[in-house]
């Protein structure tokens, strides 16, 4: 088996396993890197890739929770200045169950 080296310009020589037992450690090694080369490495660089994302998600997710914080903070003042108490009760109904599923939210 014989590699070539850029930096030498020469030909390296590696002796070819000559026992039974040197060919199937070779034959081994063989397959491990076969394995982790169609198996492990997409997977690792899935990984990779998913924590490169997970900073842009996590600003997404924040932007739209207070996106959801302006909106019950806006329907609660206008259930207060409201003047028909079924309406501005009904509002404050929804704006507990939003403050619940935010709070929910911000904490899973």
């Amino acid at each position: 088996m014989a590699i070539f080296s850029v930096e030498e310009h020469k030909v390296l020589q590696f002796p070819l396993p000559q026992s039974s037992t040197e060919r199937a450690r070779l034959k081994m090694q063989e397959t491990a890197v076969s394995f982790a080369s169609q198996h492990v490495l997409p997977k690792f660089l899935e990984a990779i890739k998913m924590v490169r994302d997970l900073r842009k998600e996590v600003a997404e997710v924040t932007d739209e929770l207070e996106n959801i914080q302006d909106f019950i903070h806006e329907a609660s003042k206008v259930a207060e200045a409201g003047e028909d108490n079924s309406r501005r009760d009904r509002i404050r109904k929804r704006c507990q169950v939003l403050r619940r599923g935010f709070y929910w939210g911000e904490q899973h």
